[in-house]
């Protein structure tokens, strides 16, 4: 019974840090497709 609260506390860490990496690679994509419209705008200029 011990064990319920602990695996539901590291369930809940994981959680929250597939949230934060899920948020990280939209947040570089995001960046890297601002670059890239960017280039593609120049490279038409």
């Amino acid at each position: 019974m011990r064990l319920a609260p602990l695996a539901k506390l590291i369930i809940s860490i994981f959680g929250i840090s597939d949230i934060i990496s899920i948020s990280d690679i939209i947040s570089i994509s995001g960046i890297i497709g601002i670059f890239s419209i960017i280039g593609i705008i120049i490279f038409v200029l």
